[in-house]
């Protein structure tokens, strides 16, 4: 079992990689088409979860798994040099906060309090995690 976490800190790994002139430079970019070719797009996804998974989890997602995923449109190979060019596109960053990351944290510095309140506050508190941390994965939705 995965955490939620995983599918955020993806989606980040995608934001920041359209967002690099450097990803359509036809020159030096092997994704420079990765907006017109759908098949381009959904290897780079699944990677940028492989990669977040690897990464951030205990367990990991080994490629073959990812290439059954995909019936078999995305081989081994075609997965392992696809993490090598995300990798290389974000320079190797691959450690940013998320959104829940900040919600987790907010939240925690007002945990501080939570040992005096009553169960109606206790009750809210934990009310104002489970919507905020659901706002914070609809925000990846998109």
């Amino acid at each position: 079992q995965l955490r939620r976490s995983a599918v955020p800190i993806a989606m980040t790994y995608v934001d920041r990689l359209l967002s690099n002139p450097l990803t359509y430079d036809q020159r030096s970019s092997a994704l420079a088409n990765i907006l017109q070719d759908r098949n381009m797009y959904q290897l780079i996804v699944m990677t940028c979860l492989y990669t977040a998974v690897k990464l951030h989890e205990q367990q990991i997602i080994s490629p073959e798994l990812l290439s059954r995923l995909s019936l078999g449109r995305y081989s081994i190979q075609d997965i392992e040099a696809a993490e090598l060019t995300v990798l290389t596109l974000l320079g190797w960053k691959v450690s940013g906060p998320t959104a829940l990351d900040f919600v987790d944290h907010i939240l925690a510095m007002n945990d501080d309090d939570a040992s005096s309140s009553s169960m109606d506050e206790s009750a809210t508190r934990d009310t104002i995690a489970i919507l905020a941390r659901m706002q914070a994965e609809l925000s990846v939705a998109d």
